[in-house]
């Protein structure tokens, strides 16, 4: 990371010299969970094309691949999918896996940004997601860069420390925070190159299913610990509560704000913080679950772990095996969003959405968690 750090104080971006033209929205990640979520916010709100740049062998496979999945998680847009257009490419390769014509038409499509591709895993080190968490996010500050596009970068609130100065290891235990923090640090090395670009960090908090589907992350650490504990039947003893933003609300906040043209006057921060203003209580969410006709007892932490470790040893739940690959701590509320900040995006038509008992209900029917 340190090499990392000194090389940023020297590199040099490319110079934009015309006048921007594109008024196309580039998406990467548009194949993940939060990517499909605000593919649909871009539709909704604009009528501009939206283009997506999906890892695929050639054009024809990465629309088949990209409408696939969005057919699953955002099918309220079915109807608007005429307005996207799939590219073939790979955020790690320095002209994102584009011929040499083909970036040139993209640059000038474009008006603006929104780097979500993100490698996900915090087991991995640094160096396994450097190439797909800061080097690809310089090859989008480069992008931007030669187009004039602004730049919406998708971080986490994992990436958040309160160092003033220095590489803060220390609050950042994972190599999947320090891949984040020092994409962070690609961005605002960008931003001091072209101070007149426009430029802005997002850091999401734990998302949760989307509102109108129900289809969530299966992969997220929170909804394995609740899945695991509707098939353990057992529920443990905890403090503290579940911080969630239905994704599409937060994907609703990023478009709003960088499509409305009064957006820098509304004050906002950098980094924008996306995350839940308040926790749900675990005790509220058992109690939800119960009501709803799951079955679950009440045991201590260490009593949850073991049934946990019992349970593996007679089968191979695969939600519970990639559960347990996990640290052994149970989930704990995140730094709450700030409510300042939803006040500034209701008024840009993106107001907070709450987690509560219904989305909870309709996300287990999506996962098929039935009582």
């Amino acid at each position: 990371m340190e090499q990392d750090v000194a090389a940023l104080s020297r590199r040099r971006f490319p110079v934009f010299t015309s006048e921007r033209g594109g008024t196309a929205s580039l998406v990467t990640g548009a194949t993940g969970f939060f990517g499909a979520a605000l593919v649909a916010a871009l539709l909704e709100r604009s009528a501009d094309e939206v283009v997506c740049l999906v890892r695929a062998p050639d054009e024809e496979r990465a629309r088949k691949r990209l409408l696939t999945h969005l057919d699953r998680h955002v099918p309220q847009v079915r109807g608007q999918f005429g307005r996207l257009t799939a590219l073939a490419g790979d955020v790690t390769d320095e002209h994102l896996g584009l011929s040499g014509a083909a970036l040139t038409a993209l640059t000038a499509r474009i008006g603006r940004i929104f780097h979500a591709a993100a490698d996900v895993n915090g087991s991995l080190p640094y160096a396994a997601l450097r190439a797909g968490n800061v080097r690809a996010t310089l090859h989008l500050c480069d992008l931007a860069a030669r187009s004039g596009a602004d730049l919406h970068h998708i971080s986490t609130t994992a990436a958040r420390t309160d160092a003033a100065d220095g590489i803060p290891l220390e609050h950042l235990p994972s190599g999947y925070a320090r891949s984040k923090w020092m994409a962070e640090q690609a961005v605002a090395a960008y931003r001091r190159s072209l101070p007149a670009a426009r430029v802005l960090i997002h850091q999401l908090g734990a998302l949760s299913a989307h509102t109108a589907s129900g289809v969530s992350n299966p992969a997220d650490f929170r909804w394995l610990f609740l899945r695991a504990c509707l098939d353990l039947r057992a529920a443990p003893l905890m403090e503290g509560g579940l911080c969630w933003l239905p994704v599409d609300c937060a994907a609703a906040a990023v478009a709003a704000v960088a499509l409305a043209p009064d957006a820098d006057a509304a004050g906002l921060p950098d980094p924008l913080p996306v995350t839940a203003t308040g926790a749900v209580p675990w005790h509220d969410v058992f109690s939800w679950l119960r009501q709803d006709g799951h079955r679950l007892g009440v045991v201590s932490p260490d009593g949850w772990w073991r049934r946990l470790d019992a349970r593996l040893r007679t089968g191979q739940d695969e939600h519970l095996l990639a559960l347990a690959a996990l640290a052994p701590a149970l989930p704990a509320a995140r730094a709450r969003g700030d409510a300042a900040v939803w006040r500034a995006l209701a008024a840009l038509a993106a107001p907070e959405t709450p987690f509560d008992r219904p989305r909870l209900r309709r996300s287990l029917r999506a996962l098929a968690c039935a009582p």
